[in-house]
């Protein structure tokens, strides 16, 4: 039974950090936190803005179940 639990979370964490990101992503670049692709300099592709910190919604959504999970199990 907490195996199943774990699963459901665990599917629950991934929807919610797919749908977190793109909705992360233009606070980000308003906040000039973006970086360009040194390797396609010259080209269209360059001159992309890159959203950066975005590796912040998934470690969130990890340490909120994480916390969750051992207050739960105790």
């Amino acid at each position: 039974m907490l195996y199943l639990a774990y699963t459901f979370v665990c599917i629950l964490s991934y929807f919610v950090t797919y749908k977190l990101i793109p909705f992360i992503k233009p606070f980000n670049l308003k906040a000039n936190q973006f970086g360009m692709d040194i390797n396609k300099r010259g080209t269209e592709a360059g001159e992309k803005k890159i959203p950066e910190s975005m590796g912040i919604v998934p470690a969130v959504i990890f340490m909120m179940i994480g916390c969750t999970g051992a207050i739960l199990i105790k």
